[in-house]
């Protein structure tokens, strides 16, 4: 698959995965403490969110690690995204949080045409969770924020308004357009954005200019035109992501 480049806290006991990680609550999984995490009569939260979270190696759950974020697609529940971490020998902490809209494993964070003010509010949303993150867990450094299919809009939105909280962000999917791109960085982020090869011209012409935006206002921003297929495969996730996600970890 060729890319062409365009240049514009105490925890409740954890499960040890395959991977040789710690599996410590999964989409619903009811806590049986409440230390951080609600009442403990419900699913954990950080801010709002319900979330999933796992270590990818045998660290301490409990010590500072560096922290990924993912935001899963339309058809990725936390097990589909456990896997694309199997065998990631790095020391990360993985957090996923839930999408609010559709049921069961049928989870997005929004509509599929949804209109910007709805996109800015989830982005609003999704901020709550990442500050929540970084106040209730030992994170090293700032997140690493990785958005899967259409919800690779929402990881450049954090990776451009977000900063603060924010150290790297990655889009494997999604688009994006100049209307949402703010004048200038809040802190050094790295933005990559892959864009599906199949989307029409309209759609890599308005990304595209996005950023070029971006760059001429100072950010860190690369974005990538790709041939892959959604949802995004464990195959492609390993191949484009892990590269950076390791180095991203390792610089933490």
């Amino acid at each position: 698959m060729a890319l062409g480049k365009v240049l514009v806290t105490v925890f409740a006991t954890a499960a040890t995965l395959a991977g040789a990680g710690y599996l410590i609550s999964t989409f619903g999984q009811p806590t049986p403490n409440g230390t951080g995490n609600g009442n403990g009569n419900g699913p954990p939260k950080l801010g709002s969110w319900e979330f999933a979270e796992w270590t990818t190696t045998a660290t301490d759950p409990a010590a500072e690690l560096p922290t990924i974020v993912v935001l899963h697609d339309t058809d990725s529940g936390d097990a589909d995204i456990r896997a694309m971490f199997a065998g990631f020998e790095s020391p990360a902490r993985v957090l996923v949080p839930l999408g609010t809209v559709g049921s069961g494993q049928k989870r997005s964070y929004i509509e599929p045409q949804a209109d910007l003010m709805t996109l800015q509010k989830v982005s609003i949303g999704l901020q709550d969770f990442l500050f929540a993150a970084l106040q209730e867990r030992k994170v090293k450094g700032r997140l690493i924020v990785v958005g899967l299919g259409s919800s690779g809009t929402l990881a450049t939105a954090l990776g451009l308004f977000a900063g603060l909280a924010v150290r790297q962000a990655y889009a494997l999917g999604g688009s994006y357009n100049t209307s949402s791109v703010p004048l200038a960085p809040q802190a050094d982020v790295k933005i990559r954005q892959w864009l599906q090869s199949v989307l029409s011209k309209s759609v890599q012409d308005a990304t595209t200019e996005a950023f070029k935006l971006m760059t001429s206002r100072g950010f860190n921003a690369e974005l990538l035109i790709g041939d892959f297929d959604l949802p995004v495969t464990t195959a492609v996730f390993k191949a484009w992501l892990w590269p950076e996600l390791l180095q991203g970890v390792g610089e933490a």
